[in-house]
């Protein structure tokens, strides 16, 4: 079988010479005796390319065919074209391109015809040179005295061929069997930057698309006299026209016969490339990193660090709890839902949350399937701000206080910036204003051996209309972080506050000029959290502790939470222990303090593999007791389905102690498909109703080549073209593979880097080959960018040609189509193995330059008719000689492969 067709994602037509001559090697292979491959191929006598010409990389040196040792009519076959290396026809090609070894991106690159020069050369434009970071200052001063350099020409203009002559020792190389171009630049042309410094020439905006992302989950409860059904449907819609990207979030709420639709944030945005910030106007939230996040409409404008370099970088958090049984997790911020799931019974962990702030905790309620609620109350605060020497970081906002408990909308002002002084300081404050309020910030954050630290106060006045007078109060605030290499202990002090009695905040002296009262009691006095992370070994495991002090003002009692927890894995096995213990009260209306009992609860949780496979299943077991209920016993078994794990399934028994034991039993499953992802649970007790559930999530993308389906959305994504490719996966995306249209929605890009996308072609048709199977590309954030792979369709046909009179064509003869591109060639028994050329198309064979040195065959008009011959079919034609002039070498047609 000819490579091609087992291998389709490693051959190109483009490599019209290289693909001739390894196919020439592998035939002479089998036809000469392995002594007389030394006379065969002989070494000729020829100097090298010049510098920086586009020599293939990795090309053999030039080769001299002796005909003499080759029998039958190979003799008549002119074999200079295949002495050289990757020669290359003019046209344009598009191509992965490396910098000095660095990936950069994949364009589109013109070869242009260079008298003298063996095939094209890659045509290098000042626009590219500049996305490789040439630096015009730098070249002019380098080459100002050197001899042999030209000055590099003002405006448009291109280096085809020659581009050591504007810049010395560079070098050009293209494999065209790879359709890599590589191109090596001094170091010393180039601009000064960062460690994986992306050139903002290379970011790519995007196509204009619409997407809409879903999350939808139904809950039904049944039995035990209770019925109910609960929906929840959240939305993420965006259109993408230019550089603004319109966004819209929003969720769905249907239970107990009341429903109710919510938005979120409606907004457009753009990234500004000279501030290294992103615009938005609309409804959004405020940058909450130093001072409180505010949801607003109206305009901020803030910096995006994504678009540093990752070497000049300086959050959402992790909600890890306990189901009993298959039950609803719903996380909340700022009283929006922004989160909701369903998971079974045991231990789970939700980590891929968009909060709408950096501030405000998050609170997380577990609904089980008998109806108990249990509640978990996330910490969410940012880290020590320290910046690098000589860098700085704003964000502006204007516009009106949307808060979800407020039916005005006062004006407010709001500013922050921080500006790196040194390595061990920064300096960092903040204004929030408005008719009746405003506050100012003031705050530095220190680098020192004991560790980063970082104090600031705001003083904040309020004018109260409705009280008739005005309050002022100090809020302090400081927080604390330190990482010990040699013992690999990481310790945080997430922030200690403390407020004065008349410190208000902008959305609480918000409530009181509209309502006229406030929560006091729920105002904190101060906050204390503590935080340590202890790796006990590579063997031993992680330890972590934690602790939380809150204190309210008007009588209200401390909140206390203290937490401990193990975890190790060994040989695959893992073993995780959690503790907990809380202790709160509630302020009576007479602000008379109540207090509760603490609240303690052990968790113990241990995972086997039933198995060596990577996919084999798992079997778990934990057990859970808590001072306000019973213990709970809890064991089942886990794991995933198919080449791509694209189905997760998991069963699992419970058990509850206590004067009235409760048992029972539930069952999940996840497929990852890819058009969407959808999930099942069903779970039931001895003394609580039947539960079911089902969800499903995805995305929706159009587009310039149609409606694409997918798994999910991110902020940044691609959508990949790849026409007829229909059935190839996405490398490192499980379930994501082309659909009938050629499309695929790949999610999670990281914006202002370079991403890789590949495509495994196993899956596709036969009758397909990918001449192109990786692309690069620097999306910006919120983009959808479209990634093109070129594909040739058409069914594999095996010719046997011969000549009118029976006899054979000659060995490694080229066989062109009408347009003049090499569809193929003929090898041993006088068969060529052709793909792309259409049904019944009149195909020329040349094996010369001279007249009556080539012929021509036609193929069927319905090829799909012709016998099969496994992954192709089998034809036999003649071939009639040409009457039109022969073939001629040096000026193939042009033509464009994108």
């Amino acid at each position: 079988m000819n490579p091609m067709a087992t291998h389709p994602a490693r051959v190109s037509p483009l490599a019209v010479d290289v693909m001739p001559r390894r196919r020439l090697y592998a035939a002479l292979a089998t036809l000469l005796p392995a002594t007389s491959w030394g006379a065969a191929l002989e070494p000729a006598v020829a100097s090298g390319p010049e510098p920086g010409v586009g020599a293939a990389s990795g090309a053999a040196a030039d080769v001299y065919f002796n005909p003499g040792l080759l029998h039958g009519r190979i003799n008549e076959v002119d074999l200079s074209r295949f002495e050289k290396g990757q020669s290359t026809l003019p046209g344009t090609y598009r191509t992965r391109i490396l910098v000095n070894g660095d990936p950069l991106l994949t364009q589109d690159v013109t070869f242009r015809t260079v008298p003298g020069q063996a095939g094209a050369q890659a045509c290098i434009t000042p626009g590219l040179l500049s996305q490789m970071g040439l630096d015009p200052v730098k070249v002019a001063l380098h080459t100002k005295d050197h001899p042999d350099t030209v000055p590099m020409p003002s405006g448009n203009f291109e280096a085809c061929g020659d581009l050591h002559r504007y810049l010395p020792d560079a070098r050009v190389e293209f494999d065209s069997y790879e359709l890599v171009l590589r191109v090596s630049i001094p170091q010393v042309f180039l601009r000064t930057s960062a460690r994986g410094y992306v050139n903002p020439d290379q970011w790519d905006h995007g196509v204009p698309v619409a997407t809409l992302a879903y999350n939808a989950n139904t809950y039904h409860l049944r039995g035990h006299g209770q019925t109910s059904t609960s929906t929840y449907v959240g939305v993420q819609a965006g259109v993408n026209a230019g550089r603004w990207r319109f966004r819209h979030d929003g969720a769905f709420n249907h239970q107990s016969g009341s429903h109710q639709y919510r938005g979120n944030q409606t907004y457009v945005q753009r990234d500004v490339t000279a501030a290294k910030a992103q615009l938005t106007l609309g409804d959004t939230y405020t940058n909450g990193e130093l001072v409180d996040s505010l949801r607003i409409r109206g305009v901020t404008l803030g910096s995006d660090t994504r678009m540093l370099a990752p070497s000049q970088r300086g959050f959402a958090p992790v909600i890890r709890g306990v189901a009993e049984t298959n039950a609803r997790v719903t996380v909340k911020q700022r009283g929006y839902v922004i989160y909701e799931t369903t998971v079974a019974a045991g231990g789970f962990q939700i980590d891929d949350l968009y909060p709408s702030g950096f501030n405000g905790d998050l609170e997380v309620t577990i609904t089980e399937a008998d109806g108990r609620e249990k509640y978990i109350r996330i910490p969410f605060s940012a880290q020590p701000r320290l910046l690098r020497e000589g860098q700085y970081r704003f964000n502006i906002a204007v516009g009106e206080l949307r808060e979800l408990s407020q039916s005005t909308s006062p004006m407010v002002v709001q500013g922050t910036l921080q500006y790196g002084v040194s390595n061990a300081l920064t300096l960092y404050g903040g204004i929030t204003g408005s008719k009746d309020y405003r506050s100012v910030m003031t705050g530095a954050a220190i680098n020192t051996r004991l560790g980063a630290l970082s104090m600031d106060v705001t003083d904040a006045h309020a004018r109260l209309p409705r009280q008739g007078k005005r309050e002022h109060g100090i809020s302090a605030r400081l927080a604390y972080a330190k990482r010990v290499a040699s013992t690999d202990t990481t310790f945080g002090l997430a922030a200690y506050r403390c407020n004065t009695r008349g410190y208000l905040g902008i959305a609480d002296a918000a409530r009181l000029n509209q309502r006229g009262s406030v929560p006091w009691g729920d105002r904190e006095r101060s906050r204390f959290d503590v935080s340590l992370q202890q790796s006990l070994g590579s063997m031993s495991g992680q330890l972590s502790l934690g602790a939380s002090q809150i204190r309210y003002w008007n009588g209200r009692a401390a909140r206390l939470d203290y937490s401990v927890g193990y975890s190790h894995t060994w040989r695959h096995i893992g073993l995780n222990v959690q503790a907990q213990r809380s202790q709160y009260g509630n302020a009576s209306s007479a602000g008379a303090r109540q207090e509760r009992k603490p609240d303690n609860s052990v968790f113990v949780s241990i995972n086997v593999p039933l198995g060596h496979a990577a996919n084999s299943p798992r079997f778990h077991s934990s057990v859970s007791r808590r001072s306000r209920s019973s213990d709970t016993y809890q064991a089942g078994i886990n794991g995933t389905l198919g080449a791509d794990n694209a189905f997760s399934y998991g069963v699992q028994g419970h058990r509850s102690g206590g004067a009235q034991p409760v048992t029972g039993g539930s069952a999940n499953a996840t497929y990852r498909s890819p058009l969407a992802v959808l999930a099942a649970s069903v779970g039931k007790s001895s003394r609580s109703p039947s539960q079911y559930s089902l969800s499903a999530s995805g995305a929706v993308v159009a587009h310039r080549h149609g409606v694409t389906l997918g798994q999910e959305l991110g902020e940044t994504n691609a959508i990949v073209h790849a026409p007829g490719a229909r059935g190839a996966r996405v490398d490192s995306r499980s379930g994501v593979r082309i659909d009938r249209w050629g499309n695929a929605i790949v999610p999670h890009l990281n914006p202002y880097q370079v991403n890789s996308i590949d495509i495994d072609p196993i899956g596709t048709d036969a009758d397909v080959e990918m001449q192109s199977t990786n692309a690069l590309v620097v999306p910006r954030a919120g983009a959808v960018v479209q990634l093109n792979y070129t594909t040739v369709q058409g069914k594999a046909v095996m010719v046997h040609a011969l000549h009118a009179d029976g006899s054979p064509l000659p060995f490694g003869a080229l066989v062109f189509d009408a347009e003049g591109n090499e569809v193929g060639v003929v090898g041993q028994g006088s068969r060529a193995f052709i793909r792309g050329a259409p049904e019944g198309a009149v195909l020329k064979v040349s094996w010369g330059q001279q007249a009556g040195e080539s012929c021509r065959i036609r193929l069927p008009p319905s090829v799909s008719s012709l016998p099969a011959d496994g992954a192709y079919r089998s034809w036999e034609a003649r071939c009639e000689l040409s009457e039109s002039a022969p073939f001629s070498q040096p000026d193939p047609p042009p033509f464009s492969l994108r």
